[in-house]
C-alpha cells in the first residue's frame, strides 16, 4: 500500500466510524485524512500531508461543521411547532361549550375556537387533547 491509499483508508475508517455515532465529528477526521491523500498522491513529503490534514480538519470545523449543525437542527428538531404546540397544552374557557356546540378557549393570549364531549362552564381549566383544522379538541382539567 502506498501512502496516499493509507491515509485514503484512515478518511474511510471514520466515515464509517461516523456512520455509528452520528456525531459529524469523525468527519471532520475524515476529511483531513482525504486532503492528506489528496497531498500523498501527488508526491508531496509527510510534514505538508500532516500540515494538509490539519488545515482539512480545521476547515471542516471551522466552515462545515457549524452549517452541519444548523442543518441537522433543521432537519431533526423534535419540538412541537404550529398546531401540535398546542396539544396538553391548558387554558382558560372564555365561553362554555356543550356537546356539539363550539366554545372558546384563550391559550397565552390567543382564542381558540373548541369542542368537548361533555359541557364546560366559561372559566373553567382546559387541556387540548387534539384538533382539527383550527379547532381545538378539549377535557376539563382535574385538580
Amino acid at each position: 500500500m502506498t501512502v496516499w491509499q493509507i491515509w485514503l483508508a484512515v478518511a474511510l475508517i471514520f466515515v464509517v466510524v461516523e456512520l455509528f455515532t452520528m456525531t459529524f465529528a469523525c468527519f471532520g477526521i475524515a476529511f483531513g485524512a482525504a486532503t492528506a491523500s489528496v497531498l500523498a498522491y501527488y508526491d508531496f513529503g509527510l510534514t505538508v500531508q500532516l500540515g494538509g490534514s490539519a488545515a482539512g480538519m480545521t476547515l471542516f470545523f471551522l466552515v462545515l461543521f457549524p452549517l452541519s449543525k444548523k442543518w441537522r437542527r433543521n432537519k431533526s428538531s423534535s419540538e412541537a411547532s404550529n398546531m401540535d404546540a398546542l396539544i396538553d397544552r391548558t387554558g382558560v374557557l372564555i365561553e362554555g361549550v356543550e356537546p356539539g356546540k363550539m366554545g372558546r378557549v384563550a391559550i397565552d393570549g390567543d382564542r381558540w375556537q373548541v369542542r368537548a364531549g361533555t359541557a364546560i362552564a366559561a372559566g373553567k381549566s382546559v387541556r387540548v387533547v387534539a384538533y382539527d383544522s383550527t379547532i381545538l379538541e378539549v377535557v376539563p382539567v382535574e385538580k
